[in-house]
């Protein structure tokens, strides 16, 4: 190594790295812009001398340099290889067939960097990141690393930084073992970006020689609880899955043994025993990372999920053998025979612990481990090991329902954000939540006749026990939601077991109507969200089962919390369109539940895009019932188009708008509108609802006014098909249409003569001409 590129061997640097000193020293100063152009302008022109970013090397580690000083030329020298970088991998992405203009690409990064420099930065750069005690400027030496890496790509020098990375790993200093192992990540990370088979064999080879250092290392993480050998044990984690996921090595792939007796210490760190909340954890992530008991405690979790999710996604992707390629068939028996149980058991016994000290997991640790049960479930010797746990999993199942606070906030605050988050039960998000309830549901649904009335007896007397939670009572509230989901998971396995289908209808009002008078909004959402995606896939089989439904989901249409009293228009909706049976509960309904949606829109302070929606769905379900109320329907859309527009102030916000061809919540009500005079036209009888087209002609008619006087190009046609619509179906065409038409035809000749049909344009006399 060069001395001078040793932080521990610092001496002042020589006169000609001065005039670089003096600029780094007075940026480190600069306190306005104009200094800083004019030293950026200084480093620009000095970039194109060789050595140049070598001599920034050696500021950033020399001690003897002002410490601002040295901050700013590690800084630059991160920024300048990363531009570099960047430049050439777009470059070389963007012409990758073309072996010209690469290899101009190539030359001109060269240029920018040249190959001097960067055999000299790969040669010392691990030194001086070991070596610097200075943390701001290890973590820009780091990230150089990363750079170096990339670069590398088209040289033939990683043999000797790989060679340096194994010397490193096996020095008994904290530091030095760091600095390999960051390399060593860097190096995984950029495996998937390499371009021929044979660069990716030459790395693979090389960090293959690496293993032996990595098992060596994992097997004292146990043992070794400091916070520095935790976190070299997190960074060669990660490399191992960002290598062997991809592709494991072949002499791991040869012998079962062999590959188990590596992952021996994975397995003992996924196995290591809680010792701390893991809500801290969590915590710890935002907290000062100079706070030691926060970053052993952060390391200790960070381990643990790194390692399952490592077991997860090579038993994914090698112990399944559906995943697996032909080369792979026979390993991945093996590893299903000698790891899915001892993998399993390793899970479950997480939970037992959890469960046992009333500690909640990581989320990370969580999600891996229901992601591994799901995917062993078929697997032999998995169940026989799963039936005495069953009460554990089953209470860290209902631990992992209850919502949390950020839900709550955002019912509140963001409450489109929230129901389009709970639109659909089938919408699978990959939250521990979610992959926690797609457990229960193939549990149930593989292995009913043995579980499920365990399962079943488990939810009524979690709800039986379970008091009524005040508006303020947030832990009641969340047990609650929790006993309600695994509710509605196991409802779902009723509706699709044929010998329990019977159960079903006494099921759900059993569990949902009694808490739709719940003092606690979320719980009245989520009862309410569970019946609505019943509704959406179950034909009813007696008319008293929605008939409750419907009589305890009525008065929730007055709800004081917008996002419920939405969920119940929304729940009302689909009972009305999916479920023949309760039509003539709803007739008497109508007018009171359109009456209300419409007092909705008209004075919530969030303009729900849903609420045109379903104005719209009573119309088209119940047109005739709806005769005497679609001119006021209509009139109301029309309203909230106005207040559409009015509201669009924000010049930055309309240019969005403008992109995407119009604002969201004007285009629903033009589309609202077009669905409900659609319901009312019928080819066979003309005129036959001349009555709804009058009473709509008002609305329609100054909508397009609007459209045409303003130049609102982007609703020009959805408001001329509303006019055509309107004046198809009446016999008379007032002399105020004519008018409006003739203004179109003079303006928007070429959209006229697109958008209306020739039934229109032969009853206005200005299309004629």
């Amino acid at each position: 190594m060069d001395p001078s590129l040793d932080p521990a061997t610092s001496q002042p640097l020589e006169a000609e790295l001065q005039p670089f000193v003096q600029v780094c020293v007075a940026a480190g100063t600069a306190v306005s812009t104009e200094q800083m152009v004019e030293i950026e302008q200084w480093l620009n022109a000095a970039a194109t001398t060789p050595g140049f970013t070598v001599s920034l090397l050696r500021i950033a580690i020399n001690s003897t340099v002002e410490p601002n000083a040295r901050l700013f030329a590690a800084t630059q020298l991160k920024v300048r290889l990363q531009k570099a970088v960047a430049t050439f991998t777009a470059a070389h992405g963007a012409y990758a067939s073309r072996d010209a203009d690469l290899a101009a690409a190539l030359h001109e990064f060269q240029n920018t960097v040249p190959r001097e420099d960067l055999v000299v930065l790969a040669n010392n750069v691990l030194q001086s990141l070991a070596s610097c005690s200075d943390s701001k400027i290890r973590a820009q030496l780091a990230v150089v690393v990363d750079s170096l890496v990339y670069a590398n790509k088209y040289s033939e020098y990683w043999t000797d930084l790989l060679a340096t990375v194994r010397t490193f790993l096996s020095d008994g200093r904290p530091a030095y073992q760091q600095a390999a192992a960051t390399t060593l990540d860097c190096f995984a990370d950029s495996y998937y970006n390499l371009d021929t088979d044979e660069e990716k064999a030459a790395v693979q080879a090389m960090l293959e020689a690496t293993f032996p250092f990595i098992v060596h290392h994992l097997q004292s993480a146990t043992t070794v609880a400091t916070h520095e050998h935790r976190k070299l044990c997190c960074d060669l984690l990660n490399t191992l899955q960002q290598l062997t996921v991809y592709s494991l090595p072949s002499h791991l792939v040869a012998s079962i043994e062999q590959f188990l007796s590596w992952f021996q210490p994975v397995m003992h760190i996924a196995a290591m025993p809680i010792s701390e909340p893991a809500w801290a954890y969590q915590q710890a992530i935002n907290l000062d990372p100079e706070a030691d008991e926060n970053e052993v405690l952060h390391s200790e979790w960070t381990l643990k999920r790194k390692a399952f999710k490592l077991f997860m996604k090579l038993h994914t992707r090698y112990g399944l053998r559906e995943n697996a390629t032909p080369e792979y068939e026979a390993f991945a028996d093996a590893f299903e025979q000698s790891l899915s149980v001892p993998l399993q058991l390793i899970t479950l016994q997480t939970f037992e612990q959890s469960e046992a000290r009333g500690i909640r997991l990581a989320i990370g640790v969580a999600r891996h481990g229901w992601t591994f049960l799901l995917n062993v479930m078929s697997v032999k010797g998995c169940w026989q090991q799963l039936k005495p746990f069953l009460p554990i999993v089953l209470a860290q199942l209902c631990e992992w329902q209850r919502f949390v606070d950020e839900e709550l906030e955002d019912m509140e605050d963001d409450p489109i954000y929230f129901l389009s988050f709970h639109d659909d039960a089938d919408s699978f998000k990959s939250t521990v939540p979610d992959v926690a309830r797609q457990f229960l549901y193939e549990l149930c649904y593989r292995r009913t006749s043995m579980v499920f009335e365990d399962i079943n007896n488990f939810i009524q007397q979690r709800m039986n026990a379970q008091p009524a939670p005040t508006p303020d009572d947030m832990e009641a509230a969340k047990a609650k939601v929790a006993t309600m989901r695994m509710a509605f998971i196991a409802c779902r396995v009723m509706r699709s077991r044929k010998a329990y289908q019977p159960m079903l209808e006494p099921a759900l009002l059993y569990f949902f109507p009694a808490e739709l008078t719940s003092p606690h909004p979320m719980v009245r959402f989520v009862a309410l969200w569970c019946l609505r995606n019943f509704c959406l896939v179950y034909k009813f089989k007696k008319i008293e089962t929605p008939a409750a439904i419907l009589q305890a989901s009525m008065p929730l249409l007055h709800d004081p919390v917008a996002v419920v009293a939405l969920e119940a228009f929304n729940l009302v909706s689909t009972l009305a369109r999916e479920s023949p049976i309760c039509r003539p509960l709803f007739v008497a309904e109508l007018e009171p539940m359109v009456t209300r949606l419409v007092n909705l829109m008209q004075t919530s302070k969030v303009r729900f895009p849903s609420i045109p929606t379903y104005l719209s769905q009573f119309v088209q379900s119940y047109s005739t019932e709806m005769t005497s109320l679609a001119g006021l329907v209509l009139q109301h859309l029309y309203q909230s188009f106005v207040r559409a527009m009015t509201d669009e102030s924000d010049p930055e916000a309309a240019d969005e708008d403008e992109a995407q061809g119009g604002a969201p919540d004007a285009l629903n009500a033009l589309e609202a509108m077009q669905e409900i005079l659609y319901a009312y036209e019928d080819a066979d009888t003309p005129y036959a609802n001349e009555v709804v087209f009058a009473a709509a002609q008002p609305s329609v008619f100054q909508l397009l006014m609007d459209v045409v006087s303003h130049h609102l190009a982007n609703y020009l046609e959805g408001a001329l098909e509303l006019v055509t619509s309107v004046i198809s179906n009446q016999q008379q065409v007032s002399p105020d249409v004519v008018a409006l038409f003739s203004k179109i035809f003079e303006n928007y000749h070429s959209h006229y003569l697109s958008y209306t049909p020739g039934l229109c344009r032969n009853r206005i006399p200005c299309a004629q001409a």
